[in-house]
Parts: C-alpha cells; structure tokens; sequence
C-alpha cells in the first residue's frame, strides 16, 4: 500500500469499475493483480475501495477542480502519498469521466453512425417499354441510432448493438436539395442562438 504506483493502478481500477461499468474490477482481483505480495486483506482493499470510490463520486458530482479536491482530501483518512496520487489520477481522468457522466446522464438515444453513397437506377427493359426515364441519380443514406455508452478510453462506444434502430432513406435530387435547405435553416437558428 505504500507504493505510489501500485495505489495509481489501485485508483485506476477503481475509476474503470464505478465510471465506465468494468464489473470484473472488484477488491478481490484488484488483490490478486496488484497487492499479491502485500499483507493487506481483500477486506481492507474492499474499505478503502468503498472510501476512494465515495470521494472520487463527490469529486465527479462537483466536477471538482484539483484545489477543491485537495482541500476535501485533506479531512480523509488517505495518507499524504495516497492524497497525491489521487490527485494525479483526478487530474488525468478527470475529462474522461466528465464525459463518462455526460454519455450516462442523455435520455434520448444519439447519431451513431452515418453513411451515404450516390446510386445511379438504370434503364431496364419494363421500364424501356413503358418509355420510363430511369438513368437518375439518388442518394442512399443510412443511419443508425441508439444510445452510446461510455468506453474505459474516454471515447464514446459507437459499435452497433442489438438495441440500435437502422434507418435507410432514398432521395432523389429535389428531396435531396431540400434536406439541405432544412439543415441550412437549423444550422443558422443555431448560429444565431449561441451568439446571443
């Protein structure tokens, strides 16, 4: 429990466990992978696992500072390296947890992915016959939505799930045209909004 880089990956794993949902990362396998060799029990881990989860939430609620966190730490039971590399770890997974709380905290489900090609329908002979002018280009696009969940890196998981919605839009030039008119009026309601 004394060194500092073994209470770093201590930390770490209890960031990855109550902030990005790594449920595998308990007091007893944070014993079995970092303090094999120390005395400590897996009870005590547990405890002190169960205080720098509670404080690192405060810090996550409050979206403390580095000072703020520091003056809490100081009326805890951590020891002064415990303090300092709790600081250390706030200070490099604060934005990642910020964004972890901001992923769990959307309600409605997200853009995940977008893609889009430009088909060309060609002649066929029906159409031939019934003189139908067919050699028109359309835009293909296809959408998948649902929500996104945090990933251990920071980054926002995009990878498709079983609870995701796939949209597929075929549009010709005009409906084309005036998906981007609508856009382009969205796009400046919203310029006009933030520059108030």
């Amino acid at each position: 429990m004394d060194n500092p880089k073994f209470f770093q990956a201590f930390l770490n794993g209890v960031v990855r466990n109550i902030f990005f949902g790594d449920e595998s990362i308990t007091a007893e396998f944070l014993k079995t992978e970092i303090f094999s060799a120390d005395p400590v029990s897996v009870d005590e881990l547990a405890e002190l696992f169960d205080r720098c989860a509670a404080i690192l939430k405060d810090a996550a609620k409050a979206d403390a500072e580095l000072t703020e966190l520091e003056s809490s730490l100081s009326s805890t039971s951590l020891n002064e390296m415990q303090q300092a590399v709790m600081l250390r770890v706030w200070r490099t997974q604060r934005p990642k947890i910020h964004d972890a709380l901001t992923l769990k905290s959307k309600l409605n489900n997200s853009l995940k992915n977008l893609s889009w090609r430009v088909d060309v329908k060609t002649q066929t002979k029906a159409a031939a016959a019934l003189k139908q002018e067919l050699n028109e280009p359309v835009a293909i696009a296809e959408f998948i939505i649902g929500k996104v969940k945090p990933s251990v890196d920071g980054a926002e998981a995009a990878q498709q799930t079983a609870d995701d919605t796939t949209l597929r839009v075929e549009m010709n030039r005009d409906q084309l045209t005036e998906v981007v008119n609508q856009i382009n009026q969205i796009q400046s309601q919203i310029e006009k909004l933030t520059s108030q």
